[in-house]
């Protein structure tokens, strides 16, 4: 094969490449697993779990409500955390962390 000179043959390659992989993802695929047929042994973390705990830099108790679901047509885990903190000496407000993980 003969190339042209004004363009590189690692373009050339990066064409083929891009041809191939394409031809090759259009194949039929499996569907994907869910989470819980993926990792049966978490399946005991999903619903509600709230407690109280012991802020470490100082000895006022906080509170803790965490929700763990199946998300995102049930291929996730998600994480749901909200923390409150009682005020200290500097503030007199309280804080509210909120946090969601996959």
């Amino acid at each position: 094969m003969r190339f042209h000179p004004s363009v590189p043959r690692v373009l050339y390659c990066l064409v083929v490449m891009l041809l191939l992989s394409s031809a090759r993802a259009q194949e039929a695929q499996a569907p994907a697993l869910r989470f819980s047929d993926r990792f049966p042994s978490f399946a005991w973390l999903i619903g509600e779990w709230r407690g109280h705990g012991v802020f470490r830099q100082s000895d006022n108790t906080n509170y803790l409500h965490r929700t763990y679901s199946y998300d995102i047509a049930g291929m996730f885990m998600a994480e749901r955390t909200v923390a409150i903190f009682p005020p200290d000496t500097a503030s007199t407000n309280f804080e509210v962390h909120q946090d969601l993980s996959y």
